[in-house]
């Protein structure tokens, strides 16, 4: 295993910092620790679990490991919505607990480690109200604007250019049209 890992890891070098670099170290702790938490999780979810461990202490395990998690790296935050998705999209035979069972023992209780990591610092709330204020709201519409023009192109592609300084055109018979065409 360790072979083929380190084949692939030459092969495409991505995240090298978390090998290279002590300081790096975060992000490598963080995804194990953000893993464990999913595996707890499908753990817990599912009818006959591989661990003797009640549902309720693999759910408690799950939320721990996620905030220890997130204190590693902050990244790991997306936990709960790759939860959500992997709920969604792996967990609807008769192998796993029902969903209203999981709601219960699990997604009312999952914000909990979010709220504590937020409250663990004193000035946090002041620091997202520093962040709201240093907000450029008109930026953020430009860019909402760019995001649905993007969006028109991918889904009605009129009018598209190979670059945006480039005119379009509807006449067939300049040389413009006609040299690109042939090219």
């Amino acid at each position: 295993i360790a072979f083929s890992t380190s084949l692939l890891y030459s092969a495409n070098p991505v995240q090298s910092e978390a090998i290279t670099y002590i300081t790096g170290r975060a992000s490598s702790l963080a995804a194990f620790l953000l893993l464990l938490s999913l595996f707890a999780f499908i753990q817990g979810s599912l009818q006959k679990p591989g661990f003797q461990l009640p549902k309720h202490l693999l759910y408690l395990l799950s939320m721990i490991l996620f905030f220890l998690s997130v204190i590693s790296k902050e990244t790991a935050i997306a936990l709960p919505l790759l939860i959500i998705l992997y709920d969604l999209c792996f967990m609807n035979s008769g192998q796993w607990i029902n969903r209203k069972s999981r709601i219960m023992y699990f997604y009312i209780f999952f914000p909990l480690p979010i709220i504590l990591l937020i409250f663990k610092s004193g000035n946090s709330i002041a620091i997202f109200r520093w962040c709201l204020g240093q907000t450029d709201w008109l930026y953020a519409l430009n860019q909402l604007k760019i995001l649905i023009y993007g969006f028109k192109l991918f889904f009605l592609p009129l009018n598209m250019v190979a670059e945006y300084d480039i005119p379009y055109t509807d006449d067939f018979f300049t040389h413009d049209f006609i040299f690109s065409i042939i090219f």
